[in-house]
Parts: C-alpha cells; sequence; structure tokens
C-alpha cells in the first residue's frame, strides 16, 4: 500500500468515501479542505479523523501549511456538529485564546469562537 494517497472525491462526495489520509505534512492543507468538505456534508466524525492528526508532532510539522488555530476552529465546529460538546468546547476556547488579540480578521474568528462557546452547553 502507497505511504500517501490523495483522496479521490467529486463535490457530490459518494457514500462511503474511500481515502487514506495523507501523512506527509506538506500534505496537511489538503487534509484540512478534505476535512471542510466532510463537514458540509455532515460528516463531522470523518472531518475528525482527517485533520486531528495536524495538532501532533512538531510545530515545523505542518504548521508551515496550516496554522494550528485553523485546525482548531475546525475542530470545534466538527465536534459541536458531531454533538461532542466538551471536545467543542476545548477547541472554541484554544481559538479565542490564540486570535483573541490579533488583528482584525483574527480577532473576529475569536469572537465568533466565543460566541459559539456561550451557545455550546457543557458538562462543566
Amino acid at each position: 500500500m502507497q505511504n500517501s494517497v490523495r483522496p479521490h472525491f467529486n463535490e457530490r462526495m459518494p457514500q462511503p468515501l474511500l481515502f487514506q489520509i495523507d501523512r506527509d505534512p506538506c500534505r496537511e492543507r489538503t487534509n484540512y479542505e478534505l476535512a471542510k468538505l466532510h463537514l458540509r456534508h455532515d460528516r463531522p466524525r470523518d472531518a475528525v479523523a482527517v485533520v486531528r492528526p495536524a495538532l501532533r508532532g512538531s510545530i515545523e510539522a505542518s504548521n508551515f501549511f496550516l496554522m494550528r488555530t485553523e485546525v482548531h476552529d475546525l475542530l470545534a465546529r466538527a465536534w459541536e456538529s458531531a454533538g461532542e460538546r466538551d471536545s467543542a468546547a476545548a477547541h472554541y476556547r484554544e481559538v479565542a485564546r490564540a486570535w483573541g488579540r490579533g488583528d482584525a480578521p483574527f480577532v473576529t474568528r475569536a469572537s465568533d469562537a466565543v460566541r459559539r462557546l456561550s451557545a455550546v452547553p457543557t458538562d462543566r
């Protein structure tokens, strides 16, 4: 089996989508885009499985191609969509912390994370 296989899909995303996550750190952006596609097609757990590995490893591994906070933002939305409130809240908190004092576009995204965090009931 090949080490890395590019996902093959079309916008209609047939069921089931067969793919192998590309482990090459240069491909984290590809995996991120695939995760967004999963989320658009109401497959949040598939989105999590594809994008979560981007948070593992050293900062040099994927952050040249994808910001870790972008991954937290997508994971928060995926976990929220999957009904995993505590996991969603943890990632929303990270987005709010990281981008809360950033430039205008990031502050806007941080504010959205805070708003969504307050709307996600948790067991805490």
